[in-house]
C-alpha cells in the first residue's frame, strides 16, 4: 500500500486526454522497457487531481512515490524559517518528479503545490527501485534527469549568489563536509587566519 498524504480537497473530474496506461506507454523512459515490467509499472500507477492552490505533496513529508506530471502547472517551493517563500521552479507537463528525493531516500525538501488543475501520476517507491534494477534504458533517463536538475539548481545558486562574505565562506566550508562526496575526509578543518 502507498502511505502517501491525500489531499484535502481532491478535484474530483473524470481524466482527460490518454489513461494512466497510455501515458506512461508513450514516455521516452518506458518504451525500451519490457512488456511484463511495463505492465507491472501501469499496474501500480495512481491518478490524483489537484485544484489550483492545492498541495500534491509537502516538504518534510516521506517520498512514496516518483512523481509525474500529465496536465497542470505545479510549482516546486520552500518556506524559510522567517516565513519566506521562495519558488525554485515550475514544473512542465509530462514531467517526473521527487526521483532525487526516492534515491536518497530523503524526506521531501521541497512542496509541489498545483498552480492551476493539475492531474499527477504517481510510481510507488517499491516500483521506482524495481525499474533501476532491471532497466539500463531507465537508469541512463533518470542520470539524465539527475544531471539536468543538477545544472539547473547551479544555474539558480550562480544567479543567487549571496552578497556576504562571509555566509559563502560558510557555505564553502559546510560544504567540505559533504559524506556523500567526500565520504573519506577528515571531520576536522586546520584553519588559520591572516
Amino acid at each position: 500500500m502507498i502511505a502517501t498524504k491525500a489531499p484535502t480537497a481532491p478535484l474530483q473530474r473524470a481524466p482527460v486526454g490518454l489513461t494512466v496506461g497510455e501515458l506512461l506507454r508513450d514516455t521516452e523512459w518506458m518504451r525500451p522497457v519490457p512488456d511484463p515490467v511495463r505492465d507491472h509499472v501501469i499496474g501500480q500507477a495512481r491518478e490524483t487531481f489537484h485544484a489550483p492552490g492545492e498541495m500534491v505533496e509537502r516538504r518534510g513529508d516521506r517520498v512514496e512515490s516518483w512523481i509525474g506530471l500529465d496536465e497542470g502547472l505545479p510549482k516546486v517551493s520552500a518556506t524559510s524559517a522567517t516565513g519566506r517563500g521562495m519558488m525554485s521552479t515550475g514544473e512542465p507537463e509530462r514531467c517526473g518528479v521527487g526521483d532525487e528525493s526516492l534515491m536518497k531516500n530523503a524526506p521531501r525538501q521541497y512542496d509541489l503545490v498545483a498552480l492551476r488543475a493539475s492531474r499527477t501520476i504517481h510510481i510507488p517507491r517499491p516500483t521506482f527501485e524495481g525499474l533501476l534494477e532491471v532497466s539500463l534504458e531507465f537508469n541512463r533517463f533518470i542520470t539524465r534527469h539527475l544531471n539536468e536538475r543538477a545544472g539547473q539548481f547551479m544555474g539558480a545558486l550562480e544567479k543567487s549568489r549571496i552578497a556576504n562574505p562571509t555566509a559563502r565562506l560558510a557555505g564553502a566550508i559546510c560544504g567540505l563536509f559533504n559524506p556523500v562526496l567526500y565520504p573519506g575526509a577528515s571531520q576536522h578543518l586546520p584553519f588559520f587566519s591572516r
